[in-house]
């Protein structure tokens, strides 16, 4: 799913998503976090009047409160742009 460089110690994607094969306790467990991440992100937007949650998911492991902070900073950004992109002219 990543390919590490020897040279500079940073990570490369190279899949577009992860999908586990067949086995499913694992794929029902992933199911139902992913879901209630889901459900909980649509009932904040709902009751709060602060900004919006980004209904989506992405799982990674060993991050660090800043690092997330970081990723949903520039998770944001990079929405507003493209949601002005597709309906900003409707």
């Amino acid at each position: 799913m990543v390919r590490k460089d020897p040279e500079t110690g940073t990570a490369e994607l190279i899949v577009e998503g992860f999908v586990p094969t067949y086995d499913p306790p694992n794929m029902l467990a992933f199911v139902g976090d992913n879901g209630q991440d889901h459900l909980m992100a649509d009932i904040t937007n709902v009751l709060q009047r602060a900004a919006s949650m980004l209904e989506g998911a992405v799982h990674m492991q060993g991050l660090t409160l800043q690092q997330c902070e970081q990723f949903q900073h520039k998770a944001r950004e990079r929405w507003a742009s493209l949601h002005h992109e597709l309906v900003g002219g409707r």
